[in-house]
């Protein structure tokens, strides 16, 4: 990826492809690992430099996969960004190009990663069950529990609250 610091003055106007390279790379960089486990990004740059600094807008478009937050499948996301940067003069030999790509790109994930049909993760024994009450209460389970008090109390809070 080009730097800034090797483009000469002017106006640049260059077009780079992210692949699992580019993400394996900056996910071993020891900065944290924000959970792009791959993907393909077309990356289009206009730099400007002059004497004074430089301006460097991006604009990203493309596929990340990274891990479902539910089922920890992979997950492949559309992503599209666009992001601008000036600097002065002096912070141009410092700047690194490729780290700030990569920012942005986290930047524009979603904070929840999941499938769209993905169910929401459950504590260990707990399951979905029917709406309906259950076979085994049958009729007289559910009198009993309308006669204990302590469900009376239930209910009226449920009563309040609607």
């Amino acid at each position: 990826m080009k730097e800034l610091r090797e483009l000469t003055e002017g106006r640049h106007n260059y077009d780079e492809v992210l692949d699992d390279g580019f993400f394996e790379k900056m996910n071993d960089g020891g900065e944290g690992d924000f959970g792009i486990l791959g993907g393909r990004v077309r990356v289009h740059f206009e730099a400007e430099k002059n004497g004074l600094g430089a301006v460097l807008g991006l604009d990203f478009e493309g596929e990340v996969r990274v891990e479902c937050d539910r089922c920890s499948e992979d997950l492949e996301l559309e992503i599209k960004g666009e992001d601008e940067v000036k600097l002065a003069k002096e912070e141009i030999e410092e700047f690194d190009t490729a780290h700030y790509v990569y920012e942005s790109i986290v930047l524009s994930l979603p904070l929840k990663r999941v499938h769209e049909d993905c169910l929401p993760a459950l504590p260990k024994g707990v399951r979905f069950v029917d709406e309906e009450p259950h076979e085994g209460l049958g009729d007289g389970g559910m009198q009993k529990m309308a006669d204990n008090p302590e469900w009376s109390k239930l209910a009226g809070l449920r009563d309040k609250l609607e």
